[in-house]
């Protein structure tokens, strides 16, 4: 363990003991009565201090046991310091019948953003130390691509974690090409650059097709009822813009119409999304195509990672409910909000 790491755990042990100490003491004074006070503050502190010292370090050395596999767990990213309470099955099952208990979606949503965003930073976190354990032998864009491919096989990224892995992982790759460049011919490191870039963006785009989607991530989102409604009334719902809230408040119980304006929003997210990064990877793959040094064989690879590009992009928009985005975001967000805080409830067309 690190110096920093042991500062830390001690920073935490001591802190956990003045809040946990007078909390054991007053769970069991009624059981100690005949003891005095401060011997039973300070007996029950002790206890506190040896609970969340174990509990801190053991946690450290089992994420570090775990390497890369830490990331294939949905729940515990916010926590990393209770791994080893959380990152197992049982912890996993209990996190997930925890989300059950929100009311409503967007608490669940929530919660599903911050623990995605948390898997994102650490793995950036420990990927660009200095000394990774978690990489090996690998450099830092090779170890991200293999983390994030093992993420994607156990845990598949919803929007957020993919969208923030693909903004990371840029950024990794453009400071791999600064160091590279001092070192070897610029064209190669471009060319290697644009390459891994469009690759890893496939990446990390790849499980928002099926796996990724809302409803296969939030455990309360309610795709058998939404299923059970038909299509024709939910691309009514979805194309009748003008006053949405009232006419999805007539139509839908609602847990239903929550589910519909997050599926509706995740559309336009995604839409964007994809054609955003398919302009900017598509450029880039024409440019480096009319360079000179571009030999048959990059050739090849720029004509087989458009048509995967191409593909990616067209199947996403041929998915049933993201032919019918008509909204904007200007009209459509400020609707989430109403739902989110119930502020519409009487409000009429």
């Amino acid at each position: 363990m690190g110096a920093t790491t042991l500062w830390k755990s001690i920073l935490c042990a001591v802190v956990s003991t003045v809040a946990i100490g007078p909390l054991l003491y007053w769970i069991v004074a009624k059981w100690f009565k005949e003891r005095d006070f401060w011997q039973r503050y300070f007996s029950f502190s002790k206890i506190a201090l040896g609970v969340v010292t174990l509990l801190y370090c053991g946690s450290h050395f089992y994420n570090s046991y775990l390497g890369a596999k830490q990331f294939h767990y949905k729940y515990g990213n916010l926590a990393p310091h209770l791994s080893l309470l959380v990152k197992n099955p049982i912890g996993q099952k209990s996190f997930q019948l925890a989300y059950r208990l929100f009311p409503n979606l967007s608490g669940e949503l929530s919660l599903h953003i911050a623990e995605e965003s948390a898997k994102i930073f650490w793995l950036k976190r420990l990927i660009t130390q200095e000394e990774s354990s978690l990489c090996g032998f690998l450099n830092r864009y090779q170890c991200f691509e293999k983390t994030l491919e093992s993420i994607q096989q156990h845990s598949p990224l919803g929007q957020t974690g993919s969208i923030l892995a693909t903004a990371t992982g840029a950024l990794i790759i453009f400071k791999e090409k600064e160091k590279l460049t001092k070192k070897t011919q610029k064209e190669e490191v471009l060319k290697d650059s644009v390459f891994r870039l469009v690759r890893m963006t496939l990446l990390a785009q790849r499980s928002l097709h099926k796996e990724g989607r809302l409803k296969n991530l939030l455990p309360g989102f309610p795709a058998a009822e939404i299923a059970d409604l038909g299509p024709k009334r939910i691309e009514e719902a979805k194309r009748h813009q003008y006053s949405l809230q009232y006419f999805l408040e007539q139509q839908f119980p609602s847990p239903v119409r929550e589910a519909l304006l997050l599926e509706n929003a995740e559309n336009l997210i995604l839409v964007k999304y994809f054609k955003t990064s398919h302009e900017k990877l598509s450029h880039a793959l024409t440019k480096l195509k009319e360079m000179k040094y571009c030999d048959e064989f990059c050739q090849k690879r720029i004509l087989h990672y458009q048509e995967k590009l191409d593909q990616n992009y067209s199947s996403l928009v041929r998915q049933k409910g993201l032919t019918y985005v008509t909204m904007s975001y200007e009209e459509h967000f400020p609707l989430i909000g109403g739902f989110f805080d119930r502020s519409f409830k009487d409000k009429k067309p």
